[in-house]
């Protein structure tokens, strides 16, 4: 077993809640743990329902064709986010804008205003990171990585990632993180399909 593609994987499926963090963090946005849990579970459960989809077409599908199959999806999820990345890089004129733009995202979950994410609020946070889990854990479960351990590793890295994004904040280190997350994850995304196809 291949702890080290798991953690790779896991690390760019849970980029978004670094992002969201510290956007939450600029704005003063405060989510308490148990929140912060429930995004992680939700998020995690479309990593789990998405490898266990993957698991069952592994059943259908003959030999190393698997393998092969996912190792392809994978990377075209990768250069898509490495497209989508570009394109709103491209189309912002500052980096500033772009910046703005990411905590205006996190502030839109905070539907009451009141500066701090509840239960409810939570919710609907996980489903939206949810949704890119799901079909990246398809193009794993398809390359052969475990599917309990990989989205057990996602559930800690998403709580680990909302609450270091939070107390972070938006320093200098933080505005390169937002600027290239999205970069970083999607190559990582990219070399570990290229990985998991010849190793």
């Amino acid at each position: 077993m291949n702890f080290l593609a798991i953690l790779l994987f896991s690390v760019s499926a849970t980029c978004d809640n670094l992002i969201i963090g510290l956007s939450y963090g600029a704005k003063r946005i405060k989510i308490s743990f148990i929140s912060n849990l429930i995004v992680g579970i939700i998020s995690c459960l479309g990593t789990l329902l998405g490898m266990y989809i993957g698991n069952l077409f592994d059943y259908f599908i003959i030999g190393s064709i698997a393998q092969y199959l996912g190792s392809g999806l994978l990377f075209l999820f990768g250069f898509y986010m490495f497209y989508q990345a570009l394109y709103k890089q491209i189309k912002s004129s500052d980096d500033a804008t772009t910046i703005n733009d990411t905590a205006d995202l996190a502030e839109n979950f905070d539907v009451d205003h009141s500066k701090s994410i509840d239960i409810k609020e939570a919710s609907v946070l996980g489903l939206f990171l949810c949704l890119n889990n799901f079909g990246l854990g398809i193009a794993a479960a398809l390359t052969g990585l475990n599917i309990y351990i990989t989205s057990l590793t996602c559930l800690l890295l998403s709580i680990l990632f909302i609450e270091f994004g939070c107390r972070l904040t938006y320093s200098f280190l933080s505005e390169n993180t937002v600027k290239y997350a999205e970069y970083i994850s999607s190559l990582i995304i990219m070399l570990l399909a290229i990985y998991q196809l010849f190793f």
